[in-house]
């Protein structure tokens, strides 16, 4: 029986985008002197999220474009490999491509359901990333209200993971303000400075998860 500790990281093209940004070598770069001053210690390489491989082992499961709620790409289509890993704690990151088509509200349960679903068949700790601004002609021209509505939906889940004692909303710092810089032309996806502040939201996240789950490294 493998002695590590599993996460999984699920979700839509932010993932799969994480994952080729962690296993690009040069990417180091970005985080060179990063811990001076910080408790955080890096004992592994990047592409592991700086996690020791003989304690923790990282995976992504991403399917670009793919939505939560029924469809082609409906990112449930992908649970069964999630569980497959026997992950102790899963990262989710899920809802944008929803948001302009479906009720906030609706998306909201969804979403809960999903991590719901995922507590229910043993996963110590469910951490839910919180959808971000889109700019420019990222948002979509039917739907000017993009933004307010991510506002409503990150609002409702911070509500709802109050009372789920394995499930905790993800705030990602540092991805708010001057938001714009952090984006490539597309509005959409994170250019290099926004996957390094999105990759330190994950790996944040994923530390206090450990610690939750009593396997504080």
């Amino acid at each position: 029986m493998d002695p590590r500790i599993k996460i999984v990281i699920l979700g839509h093209s932010f993932v799969r985008r994480l994952g080729v940004f962690v296993n690009d070598p040069v990417n180091n770069s970005c985080f060179e002197n990063s811990s001076s001053g910080s408790t955080d210690r890096f004992d592994g390489p990047l592409s592991n999220l700086f996690f020791d491989p003989s304690r923790v082992e990282i995976l992504f499961e991403s399917w670009g474009g793919s939505t939560i709620c029924k469809g082609e790409k409906c990112l449930k289509y992908l649970f069964h490999r999630v569980l497959a890993h026997s992950p102790d704690v899963i990262f989710l990151q899920i809802g944008s491509n929803d948001i302009a088509k479906t009720d906030p509200h609706t998306l909201g349960v969804e979403i809960a359901e999903a991590a719901r679903y995922f507590v229910s068949r043993g996963i110590k700790r469910v951490m839910v990333g919180q959808l971000v601004y889109r700019h420019g002609r990222g948002i979509p021209h039917s739907r000017p209200d993009f933004n307010r509505r991510v506002d409503f939906l990150n609002r409702m889940l911070a509500e709802i993971f109050q009372h789920e004692p394995c499930i905790e909303l993800q705030k990602h710092k540092g991805l708010w303000k001057d938001g714009v810089a952090m984006f490539l032309a597309d509005g959409v996806h994170f250019n290099r400075l926004g996957q390094t502040k999105y990759f330190r939201s994950i790996r944040g996240a994923l530390l206090r998860g450990l610690k939750e789950i009593g396997r504080q490294l």
